[in-house]
């Protein structure tokens, strides 16, 4: 991932960065790189979204899931996709096996379905994920990302608080009513164990190089 090595500090910098639609002005000596928007981002964004506004308990890359959450009552989870390839080669290839969107399509809940499924797209890729929401299972949701905004932002203001750039395309509903104890559990211990792993790294110190004949 690769930032910008100078950034503006002025006005014009800080009124672009609340305000992506006005260009920003170059200074002397001044240049801006093209930033690109990954899953990452999007992740990001979504964590950040049902962490501090909705005030539930998140995690990223639990059991096969890109993001889930836990509201208190229901488990969400929602699939991050990026391209057009992605979305209809990708989970076609998951139906043809008979995993998730076919499990999630059947009348016994288990420990291991969440209560709500929901994509997660830039906005380009809306309309495709409507049709494929419309094929697959109606009852899943759409949120939309404004994947160009966090581009014109990052190139110009390093800020990390995509959330703002979210939005409901397509509300989800309930593929049953069973809350689970199992992914409940399971979501708390995996996001203990991310926060375990983050103190590790900080504290961890380099090995001195071996000297010769030791």
């Amino acid at each position: 991932m690769d930032f910008p090595k100078t950034r503006r500090t002025d006005e014009t910098l800080y009124e672009h960065a609340h305000n992506p639609d006005t260009p920003p002005t170059a200074g002397a000596g001044m240049s801006y790189v093209q930033y690109k928007v990954t899953s990452y981002d999007l992740k990001l964004a979504l964590l950040q979204y049902f962490r501090f506004k909705r005030q539930w308990v998140c995690v990223d890359e639990f059991d096969a899931m890109d993001i889930a959450v836990d509201t208190g009552k229901e488990i969400i989870e929602v699939e991050v996709k990026m391209t057009k390839g992605d979305l209809i080669h990708g989970e076609a290839k998951k139906e043809a096996n008979r995993s998730k969107h076919y499990w999630y399509t059947r009348p016994n809940p288990g420990p291991y379905k969440p209560n709500k499924f929901m994509l997660c797209v830039p906005e380009f890729l809306v309309d495709t994920a409507k049709r494929w929401v419309n094929e697959i299972n109606i009852g899943y949701g759409i949120i939309a990302c404004d994947t160009e905004r966090i581009a014109r932002i990052q190139e110009t203001h390093y800020c990390h608080w995509w959330r703002e750039q979210l939005r409901i395309a397509k509300h989800a509903k309930q593929l049953h009513a069973n809350y689970s104890d199992t992914l409940k559990w399971g979501i708390a211990k995996r996001a203990s164990s991310k926060l375990t792993k983050l103190m590790c790294q900080g504290t961890r110190k380099p090995v001195p190089p071996r000297k010769e004949g030791e």
